[in-house]
């Protein structure tokens, strides 16, 4: 695993100020540029040491390159990747309001304004609809993975396991067990409408 000693250290143009979570490839940081102050913070996402293998190299990157291609308001912007002093990382818009998960946790089982669960669910259609025309399906839509910038916009996040439906159709069965699709538990991918998560009532 990446350890915390990269707290307060420089990775390329920026220094890591705080551990912001973890998840089964990387480590995620807030991260402040060195040396051009007025510039904002960005999240940087550097990956696991632990994991060395060219399979899970790639599959690191392959987020990268998936959310640069999919440019629009209501899906997280990625800056920069790279591979610096032996760690492979990349730059992202840093989504200072939390996760979805985030604010169902802090109501304790109470439901979302109603005004405001719209609100979000059009922001991540509008983003999900954006990616399925390009042919990419998500395969991990939960609360956790929706952000919220500095404007209250929700924003999709985390492509770790996305797959482009042009280059597989078969494909293994990884998730959240909670949220995925039937199809998604036999190996398969498709752009099928379904709810955000179960229980979407909650919202």
């Amino acid at each position: 695993m990446v350890k915390d000693e990269l707290l307060g250290k420089q990775l390329a143009s920026y220094i890591l100020m705080e551990s912001l979570g973890q998840g089964a490839f990387g480590s995620v940081y807030l991260g402040k540029h060195f040396l051009l102050s007025q510039k904002p913070p960005v999240a940087i996402k550097v990956l696991n040491t632990a994991l060395n293998s060219q399979e899970e190299f790639d599959r690191f990157f392959q987020e990268a390159v998936i959310l640069d291609e999919l440019t629009h308001p209501n899906i997280l912007q990625v800056l920069d990747a790279n591979l610096y002093e032996g760690y492979p990382f990349f730059v992202a818009e840093y989504a200072p309001g939390g996760s979805l998960r985030d604010r169902l946790d802090q109501l304790n089982g109470n439901p979302i304004d109603t005004d405001e669960a719209v609100r979000i669910l059009q922001q991540i259609g509008r983003g999900l609809q954006h990616a399925h025309d390009m042919d990419v399906v998500h395969r991990d839509l939960k609360p956790a993975n929706i952000l919220f910038n500095a404007q209250g916009d929700a924003l999709l996040a985390d492509f770790g396991i996305a797959l482009q439906i042009q280059k597989t159709r078969r494909v293994d069965e990884i998730g959240t067990p909670a949220y995925m699709s039937p199809e998604q538990f036999k190996g398969k991918i498709s752009k099928k409408k379904r709810s955000i998560c179960p229980g979407l009532h909650r919202l």
